[in-house]
């Protein structure tokens, strides 16, 4: 079995199905309730978080938005699943910074983050 490259994975995140899938995840989930037991347990609203890993179209960052987190930047390596997280934060009124980037190049300044989500779901 050959291991997935990054081109591989960008281009999976990219099918419409796809995107689809994790908008409706984003509308009709929001945060497991196990989620926002351990996140509201472990960061408090005013602090500065970055998710990585995938924000996909938004699940985990508008989740937060709705539990009072104001500086959260969600982040995804797919520039479609990032169209579709602004496209749903937008028609729910929620400021939520959304950025395409490669968890494996980011570029932020040391300390700028009071903590670190890696959101993943499959």
């Amino acid at each position: 079995m050959q291991a997935l490259t990054a081109d591989d994975v960008k281009a999976l995140f990219c099918h419409d199905e796809v995107v689809a899938y994790y908008t409706q995840a984003a509308v009709d989930i929001g945060l497991w309730h196990s989620e926002e037991i351990v996140l509201q347990r472990v960061f408090q609203p005013e602090q500065t978080l970055l998710e990585v890993g995938g924000c996909g179209a938004g699940r985990i960052a508008l989740g937060l938005w709705e539990l009072g987190y104001r500086r959260v930047l969600g982040t995804d390596y797919s520039k479609e699943m990032i169209k579709a997280a602004r496209r749903l934060a937008s028609k729910l009124d929620y400021a939520v910074p959304l950025r395409v980037a490669d968890a494996t190049a980011l570029k932020f300044e040391d300390g700028m983050f009071d903590g670190v989500i890696l959101g993943l779901m499959v």
